[in-house]
């Protein structure tokens, strides 16, 4: 079984400092030691203070794939993102695991069907 994990975080003002950005380097380093990879990838979000305004910021979404258990994803996903709560002085990081279901060969296009994809251009790889 493999899991998708999400963690969704917002950059702080400070985060252009050389020290920070050594720092998240680490993390994303370790990231890529316990998961194997990732990918990083900008977005924007906002939330409601409690004036009632919206505030809008910079955010990232980092997404792993992960093959060991639930309870060990969630431990190191749980782990890296209080890293990164703390680096960036966030009240919280999102954090979404999802199970990676894979469509099984029964269910895959046959050859006829393939041939007519892709003379529509649609890929079935």
């Amino acid at each position: 079984m493999a899991y998708s994990v999400n963690l969704h975080f917002a950059e702080s003002k400070s985060s252009s400092n050389e020290k920070t950005q050594r720092e998240a380097r680490a993390i994303l380093e370790g990231v890529a030691k316990a998961f194997g990879g990732f990918t990083l990838m900008e977005s924007s979000g906002g939330w409601v203070a409690p004036s009632g305004k919206l505030v809008l910021e910079a955010s990232f979404v980092l997404n792993t794939i992960s093959d060991k258990s639930y309870e060990s994803t969630l431990n190191l996903a749980r782990m890296f993102a209080e890293e990164l709560r703390h680096l960036f002085d966030q009240d919280s990081v999102m954090i979404t695991i999802t199970e990676i279901k894979t469509l099984e060969s029964s269910l895959r296009p046959d050859a006829s069907q393939r041939d007519e994809f892709t003379n529509r251009g649609v890929s079935t790889e």
